[in-house]
């Protein structure tokens, strides 16, 4: 009877765990944190709640730095609310609820879901470069890039309004696959594609910027009414670890931050 037991449980656990990702079985999103896809779409299922009618931020690539194929969302009466192709960055208002969100690419790659309103658990150690824990560049020096979109988030605050300049390219002098700013209510208030420089007028605020490209390369912001050393939005009571983490990865590894050839303390 004992063998019998531990039989019927075995396969119990080997079934739901075959199914992990499945959309009876959806992995939970991790808020803001950068997670894994493969290439099955039938085991790439997520899923997230909102606790109040919110935006959310959705933020990805493959592993090669290109746009996901397509990201579709569905809430619990699996009616489709977002149905998008060839995404990087993207924001949408959602009403209060559980959402599904599935990704179907034919290259494995990371995606990140974020709100301050959604209530799944949040990471313990934010990883630099993500929507919790962004990079803040510093006022008119060059900052290098990546080709993860989930980790090519960088955080700037407007003391005042006025216009902001931002310049780049990839590492090969093309320009920059795409350039979106939100400001600290995830709306979107810049969408360039292929930027070699733009300006933008900005109100007074707090914004995050995102860089979408295939190659790694260089990028600058300047603005007159940029403020030195802004404070980060707290996310959750394990935030103030991970920044600090973050920093001292900034103090040992400048280049990584774009911090050259000085080292730059970030203070709260």
């Amino acid at each position: 009877m004992k063998i019998f037991k531990i039989v019927i449980l075995s396969m119990v656990l080997m079934f739901t765990c075959s199914n992990a990702g499945s959309v009876s079985n959806p992995t939970q999103i991790i808020n803001g944190k950068p997670m894994h896809f493969g290439t099955d779409t039938a085991n790439n299922w997520y899923s997230f709640t909102v606790e109040k009618d919110t935006n959310i931020i959705i933020l990805g690539s493959n592993k090669y730095g290109s746009s996901l194929n397509s990201v579709k969302i569905y809430d619990v009466n699996l009616n489709n609310i977002l149905d998008k192709n060839y995404l990087k960055s993207s924001s949408l208002y959602i009403a209060k609820g559980r959402y599904y969100i599935v990704i179907s690419e034919s290259t494995e790659g990371t995606f990140a879901v974020y709100s301050k309103n959604i209530s799944n658990a949040a990471a313990d150690t934010p990883q630099l470069g993500s929507i919790v824990h962004p990079y803040v560049p510093k006022n008119g020096v060059n900052i290098n890039f990546g080709i993860n979109t989930a980790t090519n988030v960088y955080y700037f605050e407007m003391k005042s309004s006025g216009n902001v300049l931002i310049s780049g390219s990839n590492k090969y002098g093309s320009s920059l696959n795409l350039v979106k700013v939100f400001n600290i209510n995830l709306e979107e208030v810049l969408n360039e594609s292929y930027v070699e420089s733009t300006t933008k007028n900005l109100a007074k605020g707090k914004y995050y910027l995102v860089i979408s490209e295939s190659t790694e390369g260089t990028f600058s912001i300047y603005s007159s009414s940029l403020g030195s050393t802004p404070h980060l939005p707290p996310v959750n009571s394990n935030y103030a670890n991970g920044y600090n983490a973050g920093k001292q990865y900034c103090i040992d590894n400048p280049r990584s931050c774009g911090y050259q050839p000085q080292v730059v303390v970030i203070p709260f």
